[in-house]
C-alpha cells in the first residue's frame, strides 16, 4: 500500500510528539513492505536534521493554498499512486487542499488528532497563570487576573462552541478521524452531535517500536536523577516542575533534576531556576531523551493537558517511574495509580513534591 503522511514540523527522531511518532510509523510500515512518504510544511531547522531520502519532502511554498503547493501535492500524490493520506496536522487549509485533491486522485484521508480534545478549554488555566509571567507590576497583574476570572465562564462557553465547529470541520473533511485515547473518542462524539460525524471517529493509541520490558542491566544503570522532557513553552509548564523541585531539593541533596528540550521559553526558564536558587538542576538542550532515561530513576510531566504523553510510555520502557497530573484522560491509559507510576491531583504542586 502507498501511504503519505503530512506533518507540520520536519520529521526527525530527535524531535518529540508528532514528529517522533511519524518517524516510528514510517520505519514500521516500511519494514512491512508499504511505500511510505512524508511531506512536511516546514523545512528542517538544521542541516543535521535534513534527510536525503527522497521519501521525505517539504512543501515548496509557505502559503499552503498557493497554486505551487496544489500542483506539487497533485503531482506527488498521483505519481506515487497514494492510496492513504494521513494528515498529522491541525492545519485546516492543508486539509482543505487534500480533501479537494481526493476527488481527483482517489485516496482515503485519515486525520489524526494528537492533542487532548479539550486542550483549549484546559489551556485557560495556563493562560491565567501566564499573566503573572507577562506582567511585572503587581497591581496591573492583579487587575488582569481578576478580569480573566470574571470573563472565565464566557471564555469557556465560546471556546467550547469554537471546538465543536473545529471538530465538525476536521471530521467532515476526513474518511476517518483518529484520537489517541478511548476517553477522547467519547468526548469528541458528544461534541459532534451528528451520527454521520460520530461514525468516523475512532481510537488508535501511540506506540513504542521497541516494547520490550527493561532488563536487569537497565535497572543496574539507574542513578539519582529526575528527568523533565518537553518543549520549552508555557504549555509544558516547566515552571511548575521547577517550583516542585525547589520544594524537595534540600531534602534530596544527592539527586539531580535534568531538563531536556529547547524552545522559546528556555532562557526564561533558566532564569527562573536561578531565581528559585536551584543548585542540582541542569538544562541539557535538545538531545535524545532516551539516552538520559537509561540512567534516570523518574520522569516528570507537569503540563495541564497532553494528547497522549509519549514521554510517560518511554519512561516505563526505560524503568523510570512516571509522574503526571491527573488532568488529561490518556494519562490513565498509561499510568495505573500507585502501581506503575504516580498520578497527582491537578494541580497540587505540594502533593507532587511529596
Amino acid at each position: 500500500m502507498n501511504i503519505c503522511f503530512f506533518v507540520a514540523e520536519y520529521v526527525s527522531p530527535t524531535r518529540g510528539g508528532v514528529e517522533k511518532m511519524t518517524c516510528a510509523l514510517y520505519e514500521a510500515l516500511s519494514r512491512q513492505g508499504h511505500e511510505v512518504f512524508i511531506v512536511s510544511y516546514f523545512p528542517p531547522k538544521t542541516e543535521e536534521e535534513r534527510n536525503d531520502d527522497p521519501h521525505f519532502m517539504v512543501l515548496p511554498s509557505d502559503d499552503v493554498l498557493s497554486e505551487q503547493n496544489y500542483s506539487f501535492l497533485k503531482e506527488i500524490l498521483t505519481k506515487n499512486a497514494i492510496q492513504i493520506v494521513v494528515n498529522q496536522t491541525p492545519n485546516r487549509a492543508l486539509l482543505s487542499q487534500l480533501w479537494a485533491l481526493k476527488q481527483e486522485v482517489g485516496y482515503q484521508v485519515v486525520t489524526v488528532c494528537h492533542t487532548d480534545p479539550q486542550g483549549e478549554l484546559k489551556g485557560l488555566i495556563d493562560r491565567y497563570d501566564h499573566i503573572a509571567w507577562q506582567t511585572a507590576d503587581v497591581v496591573r497583574r492583579t487587575v488582569r487576573q481578576l478580569l480573566f476570572r470574571v470573563q472565565w465562564p464566557v471564555k469557556s462557553f465560546l471556546r467550547h462552541r469554537k471546538l465543536r465547529k473545529i471538530y465538525q470541520f476536521f471530521v467532515g473533511h476526513s474518511d476517518r478521524y483518529v484520537l489517541l485515547s478511548p476517553s477522547y473518542v467519547q468526548l469528541v462524539k458528544k461534541m459532534l452531535g451528528s451520527k454521520v460525524y460520530r461514525d468516523k471517529v475512532c481510537c488508535i493509541p501511540n506506540f513504542l517500536e521497541d516494547g520490550n520490558l527493561p532488563d536487569a542491566e537497565t535497572l543496574s544503570c539507574k542513578k539519582k536523577q529526575v528527568l523533565f522532557v518537553g518543549r520549552m513553552d508555557f504549555q509544558k509548564r516547566l515552571d511548575r516542575m521547577l517550583r516542585i523541585w525547589s520544594r524537595v531539593e534540600c531534602s534530596v541533596e544527592d539527586w539531580e533534576l535534568i531538563v531536556v528540550g529547547e524552545g522559546d521559553c528556555k532562557e526564561q526558564m533558566e532564569s527562573y531556576a536561578r531565581h528559585l536558587g536551584l543548585c542540582n538542576c541542569r538544562f541539557v538542550g535538545r538531545v535524545r531523551a532516551t539516552d538520559y532515561m537509561q540512567t534516570a530513576s523518574a520522569v516528570c510531566l507537569t503540563s495541564s493537558h497532553e494528547g497522549f504523553g509519549m514521554v510517560l510510555l518511554e519512561a516505563l520502557r526505560h524503568a523510570c517511574v512516571p509522574f503526571a497530573f491527573d488532568s488529561f484522560e490518556s494519562a490513565r491509559d498509561i499510568i495505573e495509580k500507585d502501581r506503575n507510576g504516580v498520578l497527582v491531583p491537578p494541580f497540587s504542586e505540594e502533593e507532587y513534591a511529596v
